[in-house]
């Protein structure tokens, strides 16, 4: 991750609820953004909800 931020990358991580990261997991690193929705996660799985993880970062980094 630290590599990302040298080279300017813009780091945002795709489907979070489906992959079953925790918001401790996430608030580890810093994002440029968070998928928000991934169709492709509803149908195999239902877990294509990403907007509590995002709703949760806005707070701590407004």
């Amino acid at each position: 991750m630290n590599k990302d931020q040298e080279q300017s990358s813009v780091r945002i991580p795709a489907h979070p609820g489906w992959c079953g990261n925790t918001m401790e997991k996430a608030n580890r690193h810093y994002f440029d953004g968070v998928e928000i929705y991934n169709h492709v996660c509803h149908w195999l799985n239902g877990k294509s909800n990403g907007l509590t993880c995002i709703s949760h970062k806005s707070r701590l980094d407004p």
